[in-house]
């Protein structure tokens, strides 16, 4: 039997802290608990070697929660005053600001932006371009009904999967287990910076990259989330989930979630690597000018040529994953099994593939 857990005995240090997985099964949701319940990793009566309240009000976990709130964009404001004082700035001098979307930042009452504007007419507000990339991308596609479907679900994915620790533990667990029978046969490379633990991450409109990073995990995970849809199917905790996990699974058995997910992966892949680039704090305007030319020519050269490519990831991953494929030149088959008058590779090339790039 394991032994009991004091709270005093965990370590307030995140860095000295146990991973969660080296608990005892039963003790984890105890564990986590007890860190809940205590708060801050920093205790509330922590002192600097100055014998100070450590930290700044705008940065302390509750300025972070209620930036909402007029008093701490007002705090924040302030201290990037005094930041542009350092070098003999002032906020006066500004000519523009841009961040991401988020209401906090560009609010037109209480924003950052409009607290700035307050103080400086002339601060003009411009949306970040790297983050907008990736808005603009992902919202055009969205507006093909069967993109839509697909992030749709993508997000019920996540709600399913994710709904509570022991789901999330049950993906790390059979993932970890599945990495060490493939190494020990040999069907995969070992290295420093393989391997690493995964997790599913929800895809948010106001975070850079998080489509791409949402897709990349469900094909490394695949397994693993069908697997617990599965668990959730026959032995969830209401009717709903049961409902959402079967619906899910039985879209993943579909052709067009396979396509749909691969396809999006790749476009996606190349605009989250310009928008990467143009976040660097060197870039300068003539090489995002270049970025953003070649990422064009990609895009073009991927809507003449990409779609075979697609293909043949599509299949291999219903291979892998022994879902089924379809024959391309076969009469494409809508609801009910009905047959049309044109071909499975007509049906994905034009109707999905070419319409999603022309957008």
């Amino acid at each position: 039997m394991p032994k009991n857990i004091d709270a005093n005995d965990l370590p307030w240090d995140p860095a000295d802290r146990k991973p969660i997985l080296d608990y005892n099964p039963n003790q984890r949701e105890e564990i986590r608990r007890l860190y809940c319940q205590r708060g801050p990793c920093q205790p509330s009566d922590y002192l600097d070697q100055f014998g100070q309240q450590a930290g700044s009000d705008a940065f302390l976990s509750s300025g972070f929660d209620s930036w909402g709130k007029k008093k701490r964009l007002a705090i924040y404001v302030g201290e990037i005053d005094n930041l542009f004082a350092e070098p003999n700035v002032s906020l006066k001098q500004i000519r523009g600001q841009g961040y991401d979307g988020a209401s906090n930042m560009r609010g037109e009452f209480n924003g950052l932006k409009a607290l700035i504007l307050k103080d400086n007419s002339s601060a003009y507000y411009i949306h970040c371009f790297a983050h907008q990339l990736q808005l603009v991308v992902a919202t055009i596609a969205k507006h093909h009904e069967g993109v839509g479907n697909f992030f749709d679900m993508l997000g019920v994915v996540i709600n399913v999967v994710c709904a509570s620790c022991k789901r999330k533990d049950m993906i790390r667990e059979s993932y970890k287990d599945r990495i060490q029978k493939e190494i020990g046969k040999g069907e995969i490379e070992t290295g420093t910076g393989l391997h690493q633990e995964l997790s599913l991450i929800r895809a948010g409109d106001t975070r850079w990259g998080s489509h791409h990073k949402t897709m990349l995990g469900l094909i490394s995970l695949f397994p693993e989330v069908v697997q617990v849809l599965e668990y959730v199917k026959k032995d969830g905790d209401n009717p709903l989930s049961r409902r959402q996990a079967s619906g899910i699974l039985s879209y993943f058995n579909t052709f067009d979630f396979v396509l749909y997910l691969h396809l999006m992966l790749r476009i996606l892949g190349l605009t989250n690597a310009l928008s990467q680039s143009l976040q660097r704090k060197d870039q300068n305007v003539v090489e995002a000018v270049s970025l953003v030319h070649g990422t064009k020519r990609s895009l073009l050269k991927f809507r003449e040529k990409g779609f075979d490519e697609i293909l043949k990831h599509a299949y291999s991953f219903c291979e892998q994953h022994t879902l089924e494929s379809l024959d391309m030149d076969e009469l494409y088959i809508i609801s009910r099994n009905r047959k049309t008058n044109f071909t499975n590779r007509h049906y994905f090339k034009v109707d999905i593939f070419t319409t999603v790039m022309d957008r």
